[in-house]
C-alpha cells in the first residue's frame, strides 16, 4: 500500500495566516496572527489527511541561483513585515514541538525543494498533496501528484488544471512563459495576457510548436512573439523545476509520528492560544491567571443600601447585566453585577421558584437606592457593550451616566480588524483567563433552561466575571490607545457617541403596519405568480429555493452556459451573480424576479412586521464596533440596507411614519466623500468645482467626456457619476467596465482621462498607497487607524484589495468621522427640544420633530453638519421633510 505524503509551502502559509489573523496579540502586544494560522491550518490538515509523512519547506534567505540569470526576479516584492519576521521563530519552535520535519536550502526557494520531494516520492510509488496556492507549482500535478487548494480545501487532478488555466500541468511553464508570472516579476511577452497564452497553448500545444508554426500566428501577434523570442530560454529556466541546479539536499523524510504533547501546550500556553488548548483538552489559563472570584449575593435592602456606600466610597466601579432577551422592549432584567473596590457582587431579580425565599430585592428597592448613582455624572463607570446595559436599565427608569470606558470601543479602535471583539475572547487573549460561556451556563439543545432557571450563584459568578474583566481590560487596553495616538479619538468621538446611539436606538422610528401588511399580500401573491412562471418555463414542478435543484435545471436540462465562478469552483452555484450574468434567459429573468420578491417580503416588510414594540416603532441596533472604516452599520433590522425609491413597484421607505403631530426631517451631506476626496488631494479641479458650488458630476463629464458629441448631456453626466464614486472605491477598469457596460478598453481609457483632468487625486492616492508600503496603516482625519496589511502582499490580487482599502478607509473613514462629530453636536442641542434624532444612513441623518420647532431645528442641523469638522471645500446638506421618509419635499433653512 502506497503511502501519502504532505508537502506544505511554508512560505505561503506563513503570509497567508499573517493577513488572515493580523490583529491577533498577547497581553503584553506581541503579533501572533501568523504563528495561530500557521498551526491551526497545519492542525486542520494533519486531521483531515492523516499524512504519513509530513514536510514543510521555507526560502532560504540567501539568493536563489535565479537572482543570477535574471536579476529583476521577485524585485518588485516587498520587503515582509517586521511584525511577520518575529514570528518566524515561534513557527518553526511549533514544527519542532509537533514532530514535523521542515526544511530550508540555501540557493533554493520552498518551491525548488517541494518539486524535488514531490518528484522523488511519486516516483517510489507514493501519493503526494502539495498545500499551495501557488501556480508555479501546478506544473507537477500528475498521476501521483496533486495540489491541495488552500481556498477551495480539495485536491486538484489533471483535469482540473485544464480547468483553472486552460492547458495542462505539462503545459503550464510555457503558458506562463507567455503570459508572465506578476508575483515572480516575469513579465512574459508584452501584449499576451493569460487568454492570449491559453488560446496559443491550445491551438499548437506547446510553446515549441508554436515557434515552429510562427507563421500561422496572426501578425501583429508574431511581431510581438518574434521580437521577444530571446527571452523564452530565460523563462524556462526560472519557471521549470526540472532544471533547478544540482544540489546537496537531504530528501530522505521520517515518518510522521507526533511528539510528546507538554512543550506544544507550553508554547500554546506561552501564546495565549486558548482555542487551541481548548482542543487538546487543556486548561488555557495562564500563569500569571487570577482565580475566579466568588460572587457576593445581595440578598435585601439593607446590603443594597452597603453595596451603594462601598460605590460612592470608591467613586468608580463596573457593572454587567443579565437580561431575558436582547431587544430592551422585550426583555426583562435578570441581575445586575458590579466590581467595586476588588470585589464582586451580584444583585439578583428574576430568581428560580426555589431561591424565592432567600431574595427579598425588587427593581423599585434599586431604583431607590442605585438609580442616583448610575445618574451621578462623577461617579466614572467602567463596562463592555454599554450601550446594551444602559438601554435595558433606562426602560428600568435608571439613566446612566458618568460612562468612563466600554472596553468593545477600546479594543475596536486599537484593533478594527478583528472580526469580533467579544469579553470573553479579550479576557482570554489579553487577561488569560478563560470564563465561563452563556452555553455552559444555560446549557444546550435539550439541556438548554431559562436564565432564570439557573443556580442564583451560577448566574452571579457568570456575571461578575464580565464586570471583573471589563475592569481588569482597561489597565491593559488604555496604554496602547495612548502609545497608537487613539485617546482623543476615543474619549472625544466615541464615548460622547455612545449616549447618542443609545438614544436613538431607545426613541425608535415609527412603522405603518398597515402599509406592510399591504405589502406582504402583494408580495406573497407575486412570489407564488413567479414561482408558477418559472415552473411553466422549466417544464416541471421543483423547489425554486434548491440550489441543487435549481442548478440541474439551469446547468445540466437547459444547458445554460456555466460562468467562471462555477467552473473555477466546481460547485454549480446559482447565486445573484451567476443570475445576472446570465440575464436575457427569459427563465433567468423570472428567478431574479422571484428572489427579488422574496428578499422583500423575508428580510424587509416581514423583519419590520416581528420586530416593533407596542407602539410600532423599530428599534435597531446601531452598531459602533463592526466596520473597520468607522462606519457605523444597523441590524436588528438593518434599516441602513432599506432601498431607495421603488423596487418592484414598492417603495419600502414608505413604512416608515412619524409619529402623530410629528414630521420627518432628512438632511443628507451632498458628495461628502469626493470633498473629502478634494480635502486630502488637494486637486485643482475638485477644490474650484466645490468652492464654486458646481455640480461635481457634470464637471466631471464635461472634462472626461469633453469630445463625446452625441451622447445626451444626461446620460454622460451619470456616466461621470459612477465614474467619481469608482474612483474613491479604488475600482480597476474590469469594475468600471461591468458598471458602465463598456469594453474594458474604453473604462480605461475613461479612467486615464479622469486622472489627467484630477491629476491631484492620482498623486494623492500614489502617496497614501507608498506610505502604507512602508507602514501598513492608514489613518483617517480625526486619526482612526486601521492596519492594511495586505499592501505587503506578493499576491498581486491581495495587494490591489489592499491598495483599495487603503485609499477607501481614509475617505470613507473621514467621512464617518464628520458625520459622528455633528451627531454629537446636534444631540447637545436636542437635549433641550423636543425634536429627535432617530436615524444615521451613512450620509443621512433623519430627525422627528413638532412643527413649532422646524425652523430652530433646520437651522441648528444645517450649521452643526456644515461645520463639523474645516475642509478646504465647504460641506453642504439637503433638506427634506416629511410624513414618511419617501414622499419629502425639499426645505430650505432659515437663517
Amino acid at each position: 500500500m502506497s503511502e501519502n505524503i504532505l508537502l506544505i509551502d511554508g512560505m505561503y502559509l506563513v503570509f497567508s495566516s499573517f493577513f488572515s489573523h493580523h490583529a491577533m496579540r498577547t497581553l503584553k502586544g506581541e503579533p501572533t496572527g501568523a504563528i495561530f494560522g500557521f498551526i491551526s491550518r497545519v492542525e486542520s490538515l494533519i486531521h483531515e489527511l492523516h499524512p504519513k509523512r509530513l514536510v514543510v519547506a521555507f526560502d532560504s534567505k540567501e539568493k536563489n541561483f535565479r537572482r543570477d540569470l535574471y536579476p529583476a526576479y521577485k524585485a518588485k516584492r516587498l520587503q515582509p513585515p517586521e511584525e511577520l519576521i518575529q514570528q518566524l521563530p515561534a513557527i518553526r519552535e511549533y514544527l519542532t514541538c509537533r514532530g514535523i520535519h521542515f526544511l530550508e536550502k540555501p540557493g533554493l526557494e520552498a518551491d525548488d525543494i517541494i518539486a524535488l520531494l514531490a518528484r522523488r516520492f511519486a516516483a517510489a510509488g507514493s501519493e503526494v498533496l502539495i498545500f499551495s496556492a501557488d501556480k508555479d507549482l501546478f506544473q507537477l500535478v500528475a498521476e501521483r501528484i496533486f495540489i491541495f487548494h488552500p481556498k477551495l480545501k480539495r485536491k486538484l487532478d489533471r483535469g482540473d488544471v485544464k480547468e483553472f488555466f486552460g492547458v495542462f500541468p505539462e503545459q503550464i511553464v510555457d503558458y506562463l512563459a507567455l503570459a508572465g508570472d506578476a508575483s515572480d516579476n516575469i513579465p512574459g511577452i508584452p501584449g499576451i495576457g493569460d487568454k492570449t497564452a491559453t488560446k496559443l497553448i491550445e491551438k499548437f500545444g506547446s510553446l515549441a510548436a508554436m515557434l515552429a508554426g510562427l507563421d500561422q500566428v496572426e501578425a501583429k501577434l508574431q511581431e510581438k512573439i518574434r521580437a521577444n523570442i530571446h527571452l523564452f530560454e530565460l523563462w524556462h529556466r526560472l519557471l521549470d523545476f526540472s532544471k533547478i541546479p544540482a544540489v546537496d539536499l537531504d530528501l530522505q523524510v521520517p515518518p510522521f509520528v507526533a511528539s510528546a504533547a507538554e512543550p506544544l501546550l507550553e508554547l500554546y500556553r506561552r501564546f495565549q492560544f486558548n482555542s487551541l488548548l481548548k482542543k487538546m483538552d487543556a486548561t488555557p489559563r495562564a500563569a500569571n491567571a487570577e482565580p475566579a472570584i466568588a460572587a457576593r449575593l445581595v440578598e435585601n435592602p439593607a446590603q443594597l443600601k452597603e453595596l451603594a456606600g462601598k460605590i460612592k466610597t470608591a467613586g468608580s466601579f463596573a457593572w454587567d447585566i443579565e437580561t431575558t432577551a436582547i431587544e430592551f422592549f422585550k426583555a426583562g432584567l435578570v441581575g445586575l453585577s458590579v466590581f467595586v473596590d476588588g470585589a464582586g457582587y451580584y444583585v439578583p431579580f428574576l430568581v428560580p421558584n426555589a431561591a424565592a425565599a432567600r431574595f427579598h430585592l425588587t427593581i423599585t428597592d434599586f431604583q431607590n437606592e442605585m438609580a442616583g448613582l448610575f445618574h451621578d455624572a462623577k461617579i466614572k463607570k467602567t463596562g463592555h457593550n454599554l450601550k446594551f446595559d444602559m438601554l435595558h436599565l433606562l426602560r428600568e427608569g435608571i439613566p446612566a451616566d458618568g460612562i468612563e470606558h466600554d472596553t468593545m470601543i477600546m479594543s475596536y479602535l486599537l484593533f478594527p480588524n478583528r472580526r469580533s471583539h467579544q469579553l470573553k475572547e479579550l479576557s482570554a487573549e489579553f487577561l488569560g483567563v478563560r470564563q465561563t460561556t452563556y452555553d455552559e451556563l444555560v446549557g444546550k439543545g435539550k439541556s438548554r433552561v431559562k436564565i432564570t432557571e439557573v443556580d442564583v450563584e451560577q448566574v452571579g459568578s457568570y456575571c461578575v466575571a464580565d464586570s471583573r474583566s471589563s475592569w481588569q481590560l482597561v489597565e491593559k487596553l488604555l496604554p496602547q490607545l495612548r502609545d497608537k495616538r487613539l485617546l482623543d479619538l476615543y474619549r472625544e468621538i466615541e464615548m460622547p457617541l455612545l449616549h447618542v446611539l443609545l438614544n436613538m436606538e431607545w426613541h425608535g422610528i415609527g412603522i405603518d403596519r398597515a402599509f406592510l401588511k399591504k405589502a406582504a399580500t402583494r408580495l406573497q401573491e407575486q412570489i407564488a405568480a413567479t414561482e408558477k412562471e418559472v415552473q411553466e418555463l422549466a417544464g416541471y414542478e421543483f423547489n425554486l429555493n434548491s440550489s441543487q435543484q435549481l442548478a440541474e435545471l439551469l446547468f445540466e436540462k437547459m444547458n445554460l452556459p456555466l460562468s467562471k465562478k462555477t467552473r473555477k469552483t466546481k460547485v454549480q452555484s446559482t447565486d445573484i451573480d451567476v443570475l445576472n450574468e446570465l440575464k436575457g434567459f427569459p427563465i433567468v429573468e423570472k428567478l431574479i424576479a422571484y428572489r427579488t420578491y422574496k428578499k422583500l417580503h423575508s428580510t424587509y416588510v416581514q423583519g419590520l412586521l416581528d420586530n416593533h414594540d407596542e407602539n410600532d416603532r423599530v428599534h435597531t441596533s446601531f452598531n459602533q464596533t463592526v466596520t473597520a472604516t468607522g462606519r457605523l452599520s444597523s441590524s436588528n433590522p438593518n434599516l441602513q440596507n432599506i432601498p431607495v425609491g421603488e423596487i418592484a413597484g414598492l417603495n419600502l421607505r414608505r413604512a416608515f411614519v412619524a409619529a402623530k403631530d410629528r414630521l420627518l426631517l432628512s438632511a443628507d451631506y451632498s458628495q461628502i466623500e469626493l470633498r473629502v476626496m478634494a480635502h486630502f488631494s488637494g486637486d485643482e479641479n475638485l477644490l474650484q468645482a466645490f468652492a464654486e458650488g458646481m455640480d461635481i458630476h457634470q464637471h466631471t463629464a464635461d472634462l472626461v467626456f469633453a469630445a463625446d458629441l452625441f451622447s445626451p448631456r444626461n446620460e454622460l453626466r451619470r456616466r461621470a457619476k459612477i465614474i467619481n464614486f469608482s474612483i474613491i472605491y479604488g475600482s480597476g477598469a474590469y469594475s468600471l467596465a461591468r458598471e458602465l457596460g463598456v469594453s474594458f478598453a474604453k473604462a480605461k481609457e475613461f479612467i486615464d482621462r479622469y486622472f489627467e483632468k484630477y491629476n491631484g487625486v492620482r498623486l494623492f492616492m500614489d502617496k497614501v498607497i507608498a506610505a502604507a508600503e512602508k507602514d501598513p496603516e492608514v489613518r483617517t482625519i480625526s486619526g482612526r487607524v486601521r492596519p492594511i496589511p495586505e499592501i505587503l502582499s506578493s499576491n498581486r490580487t491581495v495587494k490591489e484589495n489592499g491598495n483599495r482599502m487603503a485609499i477607501n478607509t481614509i475617505i470613507q473613514g473621514s467621512a464617518a468621522d464628520i458625520i459622528k462629530i455633528a451627531m454629537i453636536r446636534i444631540h447637545g442641542h436636542l437635549r433641550s427640544m423636543q425634536s429627535r434624532l432617530i436615524l444615521q444612513v451613512h450620509d443621512e441623518l433623519v430627525f422627528e420633530y413638532p412643527a413649532d420647532e422646524e425652523k430652530r431645528l433646520l437651522a441648528m442641523v444645517k450649521r452643526e453638519m456644515e461645520s463639523a469638522l474645516p475642509l478646504k471645500v465647504p460641506l453642504k446638506i439637503s433638506l427634506k421633510k416629511g410624513r414618511n421618509w419617501a414622499d419629502m419635499v425639499e426645505i430650505e433653512a432659515q437663517p
